[in-house]
């Protein structure tokens, strides 16, 4: 009768790609010439960084905000306004984020439904103040 063969796995022995294994495979890093390491990524948008993209549409959603006091918008509406394509996800996004920026630092008053998926968005009183003292003084300038 023959006896049944061993699992590969004690065949192989210690395995020396494990950490502690003691073998390192040959390879570019260990060269010191890593690929593509003179060519630095750039952004298509020149200098415009993700923060400053945020801050951009902040300002956008404020002065739309501003824009239709005393009347409150609902998010829905301000992205439908503000966006070529309001059922991209990414626009609507962008705008959604910065309705809860503002909101979180006090220049949005952001109104949830519990029957309604939407917010109405009105701007605080210190916005409003804010816009207004801007506003004077541009005219001064």
């Amino acid at each position: 009768m023959q006896r049944p063969a061993a699992p590969l796995y004690r065949l192989a022995g210690p395995n020396k790609n494990a950490p502690g294994g003691g073998w390192t495979p040959p390879g570019l890093a260990q060269e010191g010439v890593l690929p593509m390491r003179d060519q630095r990524s750039r952004s298509t948008n020149g200098d415009c960084t993700t923060a400053r993209e945020d801050r951009k549409v902040q300002q956008a959603v404020l002065v739309a905000v501003v824009d239709l006091h005393p009347v409150q918008a609902t998010v829905s509406e301000l992205v439908r306004q503000m966006t070529l394509r309001p059922d991209n996800f990414g626009e609507r996004d962008r705008i959604e984020r910065a309705v809860l920026d503002l909101a979180g630092i006090g220049l949005l008053h952001r109104h949830d439904f519990r029957n309604r998926p939407d917010s109405l968005v009105a701007p605080t009183q210190a916005a409003l103040c804010a816009w207004d003292l801007l506003l004077d003084e541009e005219d001064v300038a």
